[in-house]
């Protein structure tokens, strides 16, 4: 997971690898025992009544001390959302696969089934996040689902003070000529509501990430070790960082977050190749922004002689030069974009080859002021 610059964000992924053990059963009564006895035919029974909209065989599996109005806040985001599948995880949790309609991958996250077992039954009271680990959105809150454009907005944020910069942003996206771009068609942003829903997205501290705007990863903590599938990528937002933004930065924000969604396909960049994934997402956008384009190119040239090594992968959470990291990011792609051949090669190679550095002579900075 990538921080960004304090106005705008960063992000790649994140893929924690879980235990799951598939234990499918099917429908009838809670047998007796504790929760280990019968969690696997509790999680059979709550993935049969979502799939087929029963809402009375839903709460049936919920204890009659469960709040109610928790449970009929479940049960409305699971309305929301598609469930492909919920089965019985390591250390008692459940692992969820799940989308958004319309959402181009499958997101495989675990939740924490919370019990009330008397002599003969065990029922549910909650359904959390599993502690230290990625909760789903639809159990840390409320949830509205929004369009903008090819995007779907989830969460109990202000969808609809995101959406003209989110349906912008996409537009940007699919204007820039930059190379390895993918389609975002499907892409899903998460909008939560507040700081508690966003230390439950992301399983850390809020501090933690009190520069960063956004994050992009893939929904894929669930994931065994080379399951095959296409995991969900996610952009969440942070509400404690973006709440003032105005449109103008929400939408360059985005357009960099969505840039790092578009190169999904390209998988993480190895070993000290962060800056080529930084660079090209921060080239997008400052493509759509004469002002910030300008600002980083005399970030630049105010600090020559200019180096023509790239950054470590380290450097970008460094705040002291981080502005200066992602500047000379944004510059040595766009040198490649300019004058190689065939630069989509050229920037998978360096994508993908631990080490690997650009051609490049930065004198060029320092002698015309902007090369």
């Amino acid at each position: 997971m990538q921080a960004g610059q304090q106005r705008f964000g960063g992000g790649w992924f994140v893929a924690i690898v879980g235990v799951l053990a598939l234990l499918l059963t099917g429908c009838g009564l809670i047998p007796p025992g504790n929760p280990d006895d019968n969690t696997g035919q509790v999680a059979g029974q709550l993935d049969a009544a979502v799939r087929t909209a029963d809402r009375s065989g839903f709460e049936a599996l919920f204890d009659q001390t469960a709040q109610a109005d928790r449970v009929t806040m479940l049960w409305r985001n699971l309305e929301l959302v598609e469930v492909v599948g919920i089965t019985p995880a390591a250390d008692g949790a459940w692992r969820v696969d799940w989308r958004v309609r319309g959402e181009a991958g499958l997101a495989s996250e675990f939740v924490q089934p919370q019990w009330r077992c008397q002599t003969r039954t065990c029922l549910l009271t909650d359904l959390t996040q599993r502690p230290g680990w990625p909760a789903p959105i639809w159990v840390a809150e409320a949830i509205r689902i929004q369009q903008a454009g090819p995007i779907t907005l989830v969460g109990a944020g202000d969808a609809a003070g995101w959406q003209s910069a989110t349906v912008a942003a996409a537009q940007a996206l699919a204007a820039s000529d930059a190379p390895l771009l993918g389609s975002i068609t499907g892409q899903v942003i998460e909008i939560p509501g507040s700081t508690a829903a966003f230390e439950q997205l992301v399983a850390a501290p809020a501090v933690d990430f009190r520069d960063t705007g956004a994050i992009t990863w893939r929904a894929a903590t669930a994931l065994e070790p080379d399951e095959p599938g296409h995991p969900a990528v996610r952009i969440v937002l942070n509400p404690d960082t973006t709440a003032d933004l105005a449109d103008d930065a929400r939408r360059l924000l985005l357009l960099h977050e969505l840039a790092h969604a578009a190169t999904d396909e390209l998988g993480a960049p190895a070993s000290g190749q962060r800056w080529v994934s930084e660079g090209l997402a921060e080239f997008v956008m400052l493509q759509d922004s004469p002002e910030q384009s300008q600002n980083s190119r005399q970030l630049l040239t105010a600090s020559c002689p200019v180096t023509g090594t790239p950054p470590s992968d380290g450097e970008f959470a460094d705040l002291a030069i981080q502005p200066f990291v992602y500047a000379w990011s944004a510059w040595a792609v766009e040198q490649v974009i300019a004058s190689r051949p065939d630069p989509a090669v050229e920037l998978e190679t360096l994508w993908h080859t631990p080490g690997a550095r650009p051609n490049l002579d930065p004198s060029a900075l320092c002698t015309s002021g902007g090369g």
